[in-house]
């Protein structure tokens, strides 16, 4: 007869652990060995307990799974774990970084790259603001095609502008409107020439300086001396600044250029100029002063005598002065400018014992003039403020 079952003993292949409390059988909390009742004995492992023995019976647990959908969702939540963190671990290095630059921890690279300092495309190669008049040889970074020709082309008629003033004030006899007109049929020529883009800015210097020197003449025929000073002396600087770009690309505007002569810009590294450069200085500045001030139609003759010997005294202090080999042809272009300057005033005034003559002075005015750009165009070239 069968024995009737143990209403409290749970089928093992029906047991889920999972969802069944052990204790609430009164079951002894032994998962992986054999289990037995409240109450009873323990199975003796070789006697009997009054007839058969019991057999050892050991829980049965499924085996878990985590299943398709389990394992995409850990990866998931994986995933959207590291970004976060990302996310926080790049805030918190922006915030220190930040805060220690705020505080004075840490200098910015000194090889940070300025977006807006690199180069750009564009004709503009001087740069003038650090040094007054001061070229330099970025142009050369550019190539050109034949640059020598357009000034080669352009020349003879630039050449009527550089004297013009002086040609006027200084040796008077010229009909001033017909003067004009003239330099204004040349500039239209000139800027009519074909050329190369990378003269663009030598092209525009030229431009401006011959603007500047037909309001010179225009001032003058206004009886505008100051005005008419002023202009042609801006006129100067930028026909300095047009030969000295052109210059940078090997173009020889005359025998006494840097390229004809191979003078490399700054004046190579044994050019030591800065003690002529003072006395440069130290004549122009009052030089300058009486130029703007000399007015030969109102002035006492007595007055521009005394002016007259100033130059000369300035010109005696300036070719006592020894000047690099560098610096040679500027130290001859401002003797002269100087000398030719009183050369002019005195034949035209009747000074020193010279009688009034101003065709003989006529000369002497345009080689003061053309001498005055010499020295500007120079310095440019060996990297000093023009004067």
């Amino acid at each position: 007869m069968a024995k009737k079952q143990d209403k409290n003993k749970k089928n093992p292949q029906d047991y889920d652990p999972r969802f069944d409390d052990p204790a609430e059988f009164g079951i002894q909390d032994d998962p992986y060995g054999a289990y037995t009742p409240q109450g009873a004995a323990p199975a003796s492992s070789g006697g009997k307990s009054g007839g058969k023995s019991s057999k050892t019976e050991k829980k049965k647990y499924p085996k878990e799974g985590m299943g398709c959908l389990g394992f995409i969702g850990a990866i998931l939540k994986t995933l959207i774990l590291a970004v976060f963190l990302l996310i926080l671990f790049a805030v918190l290095g922006f915030a220190v970084v930040a805060g220690g630059q705020a505080a004075g921890l840490f200098a910015p690279s000194e090889f940070s790259v300025d977006v807006a300092s690199l180069p750009t495309p564009t004709p503009s190669l001087l740069d003038l603001a650090q040094i007054e008049g001061a070229a330099t040889s970025a142009a050369m970074m550019q190539e050109c095609d034949n640059p020598q020709a357009w000034w080669d082309a352009i020349v003879d008629e630039y050449a009527a502008f550089v004297p013009a003033y002086a040609r006027i004030a200084y040796a008077p006899g010229d009909v001033i409107n017909d003067v004009r007109a003239d330099l204004e049929v040349k500039r239209t020529s000139i800027l009519e020439a074909a050329f190369d883009p990378c003269l663009t800015v030598s092209r525009a210097a030229l431009s401006t300086g011959m603007d500047a020197m037909i309001a010179s003449v225009t001032a003058l025929a206004d009886l505008d001396r100051p005005g008419a000073t002023g202009q042609a002396n801006n006129a100067a600087a930028a026909f300095a600044e047009a030969q000295a770009n052109l210059w940078n690309f090997g173009v020889v505007t005359d025998e006494q250029s840097a390229p004809a002569l191979e003078v490399p810009f700054g004046g190579g590294d044994e050019c030591a100029p800065g003690e002529w450069y003072a006395a440069i200085t130290a004549a122009w500045t009052p030089f300058n002063t009486i130029v703007g001030s000399l007015d030969l139609v109102n002035s006492d003759p007595n007055d521009v005598a005394r002016d007259i010997e100033q130059v000369r005294a300035l010109y005696t202090a300036l070719e006592a002065v020894t000047p690099p080999e560098c610096a040679e042809i500027p130290h001859a272009a401002a003797l002269a400018a100087l000398s030719s300057y009183a050369d002019a005033i005195v034949r035209t005034q009747g000074l020193e014992g010279e009688t009034v003559d101003r065709d003989a002075a006529r000369p002497f005015a345009e080689t003061f003039a053309r001498n005055l750009v010499t020295l500007k165009v120079w310095l440019s070239w060996l990297n000093l403020p023009v004067v």
